[in-house]
C-alpha cells in the first residue's frame, strides 16, 4: 500500500511559486552544490510597514542539480514573504516538512526531506 502524496507537496511541485531570482536582491543564499547533487538559492528583497518594521518583501529561489528542493524551496519562499527577519529565521526543515507533509510525518519522499535540511 502506497500513500498518496500530499497535496500541499503535489502544488509546490508541479506549480512551483516565487521562481527565480528577486530583482534588485538586498540578500541572497546558497546552500548545497550548484555544480552536482543538490543546490538551492534563494534571494530576498527588503520592504518596511508604515511603522518602519523590516519585512521580506520578496522571495524567489532556485533549485539546481535535482528537484528534491522544488517543493521546500517554493514552500519558503510562499511562508517567508511578509515575514520579520526574525520570524523567517524561526522557520525550521521540521516545520517545512510538516507543511508539506500536511501533519503526517514521512508523507513526502525521502529525497525531499534531505532536501529540505538545505
Amino acid at each position: 500500500m502506497t500513500l498518496a502524496l500530499p497535496e500541499t507537496y503535489m502544488d509546490h511541485l508541479v506549480a512551483p511559486h516565487h521562481r527565480g531570482d528577486v530583482e534588485g536582491a538586498h540578500a541572497a543564499g546558497e546552500a548545497g552544490s550548484m555544480v552536482g547533487g543538490l543546490g538551492v538559492r534563494i534571494t530576498l528583497a527588503f520592504g518596511a510597514e508604515g511603522n518602519g518594521d523590516a519585512r521580506i518583501a520578496e522571495a524567489a529561489g532556485r533549485s539546481f542539480g535535482s528537484g528534491a528542493g522544488v517543493a521546500p524551496l517554493s514552500f519558503v519562499c510562499s511562508y517567508v514573504r511578509g515575514q520579520s527577519p526574525a520570524l523567517a529565521r524561526t522557520l525550521t526543515s521540521e516545520h517545512v516538512l510538516d507543511e508539506l507533509g500536511e501533519g503526517v510525518p514521512g508523507r513526502v519522499p525521502e529525497r525531499v526531506r534531505l532536501a529540505t535540511a538545505l
